[in-house]
């Protein structure tokens, strides 16, 4: 008797099936490989304690729906919550990206607020597809602004499809792995150009990109921002392993996804730091 109920179930089956032309579709939107498909950075002026390379953005959604989110938990220190979260609501998000022109591979011009800020903020956010990986600088995201263009609308219901309003719930994470990134040449630790006096860059194992870029990989747990950190003007800047990443390898191949080459401060045409 089971066997047949089975059977007569199965029958109807096919009605909650993805078809082949849905399944291909998740595929497309979905891209192979284990970095995020999807990042989220938010920049401001109000965390002058805390300094961090262009390739590390706090939100980071990988495609199998491994949600990340880097915060801090005080002042100087930082960790990650993490959650997942189905392959219907990652789809979901990827085509509010690709609805704002991400999904092209190619960076945007940067969204501008339609209002003069005097104290700005800007988020950048890339999706990683199976076209090359997309980029847009927006100013002011997340304010009255973002009816001003239906890019900005998109974006900013992008942003809100990603469920983070739950994110002290979600299991925190304490960071024990870093990355060190320099675009120049390696400080000498006698002068004031290196943030750590307590960590000697020449004993450190340096690799190096074709763009001359260095990295070293740091195991640290608990390692506090310093207001001596946030004070060197090196070019010297350290991150979180994401999940992904277990080598400087790792990390040259996040920042060539990216197209990030070197260290870069305000972008052009958003709002300047109020001063």
């Amino acid at each position: 008797m089971s066997l047949v109920a089975a059977a007569g179930c199965s029958s109807d089956a096919p009605q909650s099936t993805p078809s082949v032309t849905e399944r291909a579709e998740a595929l497309s939107l979905i891209p192979d490989g284990p970095q995020p498909v999807l990042t989220v950075g938010s920049f401001d002026w109000n965390h002058p304690a805390i300094r961090l390379p262009t390739d590390f953005h706090t939100t980071v959604l990988y495609g199998d729906g491994t949600l990340i989110r880097f915060f801090l938990q005080t002042r100087t220190r930082m960790a990650y919550a993490t959650t997942s979260i189905p392959t219907e609501q990652v789809e979901a998000i990827l085509r509010l990206a690709d609805a704002a022109g991400l999904g092209d591979g190619v960076a945007l011009p940067n969204e501008p607020s339609p209002v003069e800020v005097v104290d700005g903020g800007w988020t950048v956010i890339t999706r990683r597809s199976a076209n090359g990986t997309g980029r847009v600088i927006v100013d002011q995201l997340g304010s009255d602004n973002d009816q001003s263009s239906d890019r900005r609308t998109t974006l900013a219901e992008l942003v809100s499809a990603l469920p983070l309003g739950d994110v002290d719930t979600w299991p925190t994470m304490q960071i024990e792995r870093w990355a060190v990134e320099s675009a120049g040449p390696l400080p000498d630790l006698a002068t004031d150009s290196w943030p750590w006096p307590d960590l000697d860059p020449g004993t450190l194992d340096w690799k190096f990109n074709d763009a001359g870029v260095r990295c070293a990989i740091v195991t640290r747990p608990d390692w506090e921002f310093t207001s001596d950190e946030a004070a060197t003007l090196a070019g010297v800047f350290r991150r979180p392993l994401l999940p992904s990443e277990r080598s400087c390898d790792d990390v040259f191949s996040w920042r060539a996804t990216l197209a990030v080459h070197e260290d870069v401060s305000t972008p052009d045409g958003l709002s300047p730091p109020s001063v």
